[in-house]
Order: structure tokens, then sequence, then C-alpha cells
């Protein structure tokens, strides 16, 4: 008994010396499918949303109820969400702290999961040190818009057919970093990011535009794109100030709106090598598998199959997970 109190003096000592203890909220639609973090229970923005048993209905209403601090984490469930999300200026980790919006992990490029649906910019960020993590979004304009937003990280974010850029960027922000993404734009470059947008970083995503550049923008956005498939009419531009490596580009025009050839191009931009233009060979890309043929047996739908006949991918599939 004494041991008990000493542990619960303890974490009171902690938690006056480290401010304020960390929150997990919770978001569930109004369907128990699937879900993982709520099980057998729904939605409703009447509901405190602190609790796994009285999950909010939307994001927007979380956060106009709470203030976020750094540390907290916002487990978004399984589900179709329909609400388009504005997260604040006011919603700001820290670079040790971020605040973190998490999806289920059952979301995949291909359906299922936290999916976001609906026209316009579906998620407006303008926070700093966040991260989000396994989000699907599908048919807005824009999947991901960030105004100004700076210092987040964005893992496993599925933003598909996209009518506009899958991720586009207005005002300064800067220094987000982004990885194991797929980026898909039925019209205009995928991953578009603007000035005064700068040092944005991309590596391990997919960056594809069915009319358009895989990796669009201005120059000094991006800082350094790394092991990434890009796929377009036109591969990447511009790359004025980036640095690229090891990038599989897959185009049907020119690697650059002003450049046909990747040997041409690297003698222009110096700080791109080791890339190489290929097709990526895709398990089933118009169904949004993007998983990779491989001689020695692939992933399909979670499923390692055998099948030397099909050839393989010069890129290395992650697994079931990605």
């Amino acid at each position: 008994m004494k041991l008990r109190f000493w542990m619960m003096g303890l974490a009171g000592i902690l938690a006056c010396a480290t401010g304020a203890v960390a929150i997990t909220y919770y978001v569930d639609d109004n369907s128990n499918d699937g879900d993982v973090y709520t099980p057998g229970f729904t939605g409703n923005d009447s509901n405190s949303g602190t609790t796994n048993t009285a999950p909010k209905l939307t994001l927007n209403n979380l956060l106009a109820t709470y203030t976020l601090s750094p540390g907290d984490v916002v487990l978004i469930d399984t589900g179709i969400y329909t609400n388009n999300v504005m997260i604040g200026t006011n919603v700001n980790g820290t670079a040790i702290n971020r605040i973190v919006f998490q999806g289920s992990p059952d979301t995949r490029p291909w359906g299922g999961g936290t999916v976001f649906t609906g026209g316009g910019d579906l998620i407006d960020v303008r926070g700093n040190y966040l991260l989000f993590q396994d989000l699907r979004t599908i048919g807005a304009g824009s999947g991901f818009n960030l105004t100004g937003a700076s210092f987040n990280e964005f893992e496993r974010i599925y933003s598909i057919s996209n009518s506009s850029h899958a991720l586009k960027s207005s005002g300064a922000s800067n220094s987000n970093v982004f990885r194991r993404c797929v980026f898909h734009s039925t019209s205009v470059a995928a991953h578009g990011m603007y000035a005064p947008a700068r040092n944005n970083y991309i590596e391990f995503c997919i960056a594809i535009s069915d009319n358009s550049v895989g990796i669009g923008g201005q120059a000094g956005v991006l800082s350094n794109v790394f092991s990434c498939i890009i796929i377009g009419k036109t591969g990447i531009a511009p790359p004025e100030g980036s640095a690229g490596s090891r990038n599989i580009i897959s185009i049907t025009d020119k690697i650059h709106p002003s450049i046909e050839t990747l040997s041409d191009f690297v003698l222009v931009y110096t700080n791109w090598h080791h890339n190489t233009v290929a097709d990526p060979k895709f398990v089933n890309a118009d169904g949004f598998d993007f998983h990779l043929l491989s001689a020695a047996g692939f992933v399909s739908n979670g499923v390692w199959v055998t099948n030397p006949a099909v050839g393989y991918s010069p890129a290395i599939d992650f697994g079931a997970r990605e």
C-alpha cells in the first residue's frame, strides 16, 4: 500500500514538472463496421469525445470543444466522414511532443479504414508540429491543403482521385515531411506546393497525375525527393532548389516541362542523381493497389502471391502494411 501511494505521488510530481497530462480523444462515424478504437459505440457530437465509449461524430466539433495541447492524440476510427475539416492555427504541438491525428490501421489506398470524402479542400491544415497517420481522402477538389502549416509529418496518407492537387499549399508552409503517402490527381499536379513554402521533404511516396505533373509546385518549396515513384505526363516541375535521388519516374511525355530526357535533366540539375525512368509495375494501379510486382512474389490485398510470369518491379515492396 505504501508503494502504491509513493507511485501516485511520483506521478503527480512528474505531471507538475512536465505540464498538463496528454489526453486521448475519440472520433467515430455512425457505424460500428470495422471499428478498432470505439468498438460497440458510434459517434455523436453531444458526447464528450474523451473516452472510447463516448466518441465525437466529427473532428470539427472536437476541435471546437477542446483546445488540443502538445502530446494529445486524436483517434479517428474506421468510417466515412463527409465533413470538411479545418485544423486551425491554434492547434500546435512541439518539436518533441506532436499532436497526433491517427486514423484506423486498416486504412489502405484502395479503401477501408478512415476515409474523408466530399468536395473542395477536405482537410485544411493550419497548425504546426502535428502528425497525421493512416488517413484516406477521396474524390475532393484537394485532399489536403496546407495553409501556413509547418513542421508537420504525414505518414500513410492516401489522397486519391482529386480533381485538383491531392496535396497543395499556400502561405509559408515550411519544413513538412511526407512519408509512405500516395497522392493522386486526375488533372493537375498530384503534389503541388507553392511559394513562399520552403524546404518540404518527400520520401517513399507515390505521386500520380493522370494528365499533368507527378510532383509540381515552385522553386525552393522542396528540399529533397527521395525513393519516390513519380508518374505523370511530365515527371517533376520545377526541381529548382531541390535534390532528388533513387526515384522511379514514369512519364508519357517529358521528364520536365522544358527537358525531355533524364540524361539531359541531370546535366542541368546536378542535385538529382541515381534516378531511373521506368514502369514501376504496380499490382493494380486502376484499383489503387500500389504494391509492386516481383518475380520472387508480391503482396496483393495483404496476401503474398508468387507468379514469376508477371515480371518484376525495379523497386522494392514495403509489404502488406504499406
